[in-house]
């Protein structure tokens, strides 16, 4: 099943808390998952949109009656379909140049809260200040502990979310611009907003260390995160298997845990 639903701005806060009760419920309801995103085109301003997902059959299972309830609706494309079909709703417009920066936090309103305020500001300066054709959008996206405690179990893995104890969020922001030009100051911008969400969220105490290298800018160092046991993992894998570091200075892109 699929359930895209759109709304106005002015029900932000109500998503906030939707979102959080959404979260604490997983444990109980493992068969969807919602993403809520704020999403800025200058056509339509910024509206709030949940991409619900759900396996069990249902067109609103009750786990989402807090997303059902939220009104006004001004956009809903609830249906049974397939995967291909809910990807391509959520295919992006092209010609733009892309930057993303990402953060993780813990599952507080205020984290959610603090990243659309800076959102908004965002918006507001750039708008003022460089070319209008610009699109801008954050996602929220759960990292329960149930994850990470079934992966535990399994085994575990290099990315070190085992140290978290609690649910945590996987925050996202895209911005979206013409030229290279823009997409240079957007760079700039967005990484010094990283860092002010960053040093505030470890000040208030529900930041999270571990930063998602798939959404990460270049400007970012996401393997740093991962916890001092698992670098050193990678570095004594890296240099096992790859002793001339050919993977590490020949090959260009990515990260690169030499540089960590």
């Amino acid at each position: 099943d699929r359930n895209k639903v759109v709304y106005p701005l002015e029900t932000t806060d109500q998503h906030i808390d939707a979102y959080g009760r959404w979260f604490d419920n997983i444990p109980n309801y493992t068969k969807g998952s919602a993403v809520t995103f704020w999403a800025y085109t200058p056509a339509a301003g910024t509206v709030v949109s949940a991409a619900l997902h759900d396996a069990s059959n249902t067109e609103w299972a009750p786990a989402y009656d807090d997303f059902r309830t939220i009104q006004p609706q001004t956009m809903d494309t609830l249906r049974h379909d397939s995967h291909l079909n809910m990807t391509v709703e959520l295919e992006e417009p092209t010609g733009y140049r892309q930057i993303w920066i990402t953060l993780t936090g813990k599952n507080d309103a205020r984290f959610i809260r603090r990243a659309v305020e800076a959102q908004a500001a965002f918006i507001e300066g750039w708008k003022a200040t460089q070319d209008a054709d610009f699109l801008n959008y954050i996602t929220f996206q759960a990292m329960p502990k149930l994850l990470f405690e079934h992966s535990n179990a399994k085994g575990g893995n290099v990315l070190g979310m085992d140290r978290e104890k609690d649910n945590a969020i996987l925050f996202q922001m895209q911005h979206m611009v013409r030229s290279a030009a823009d997409e240079a100051e957007a760079r700039k911008q967005l990484l010094a907003m990283h860092q002010e969400l960053k040093d505030y969220y470890v000040a208030e105490g529900f930041d999270v260390e571990w930063e998602y290298l798939g959404y990460a800018d270049g400007g970012q160092d996401p393997l740093s995160t991962y916890g001092p046991e698992n670098i050193q993992l990678l570095k004594d894998v890296a240099a096992k298997y790859d002793p001339e570091q050919v993977f590490q200075k020949r090959v260009p892109g990515g990260f690169k845990i030499s540089k960590v």
